[in-house]
């Protein structure tokens, strides 16, 4: 499933864990020092047990962010 450009993303950790999906939107770009490229910062909105709750909560924080 294809989410809207800016609306955030759910994506799932490695290892075994009781909720391995993390929920994050973009907030802005950063220039690393070191490397001289561009480099995402995100906002961790929570996390998830599956990945349609993660949906769900990514919803919500849309319609009152």
């Amino acid at each position: 499933m294809r989410l809207p450009n800016g609306y955030g993303s759910v994506v799932k950790l490695s290892g075994k864990r009781r909720k391995p999906y993390i929920v994050r939107k973009t907030v802005g770009w950063k220039i690393d020092e070191d490397t001289k490229k561009k480099k995402q910062e995100y906002v961790i909105i929570g996390y998830a047990p599956t990945k349609a709750d993660g949906l769900q909560m990514l919803a919500d924080y849309n319609k009152n962010p």
